[in-house]
């Protein structure tokens, strides 16, 4: 549930950002490309997630095993 909150948030926050942005510089929007754009940050945002999580419990693992190894 944290990594779909945190992907929503970063959807929303780029989403706002390139609003105010594009009015400031008078760009063209355009929908479909920008949907897409913003679909993407939030699921690079999700899998970025994903991706930490998996680390930090490999190095969890890891320093326990080296710990194990260490008391031997």
């Amino acid at each position: 549930m944290d990594k779909a909150f945190y992907g929503i948030m970063a959807m929303i926050g780029f989403f706002v950002f390139n609003i105010i942005l594009m009015n400031i510089f008078g760009g063209v929007f355009r929908d479909l490309i920008y949907t897409g754009v913003v679909t993407l940050c939030g699921v690079i945002v999700i899998c970025t997630c994903i991706i930490v999580e998996k680390l930090n419990k490999i190095i969890q693992q890891l320093n326990e095993q080296s710990d194990k190894n260490n008391l031997k």
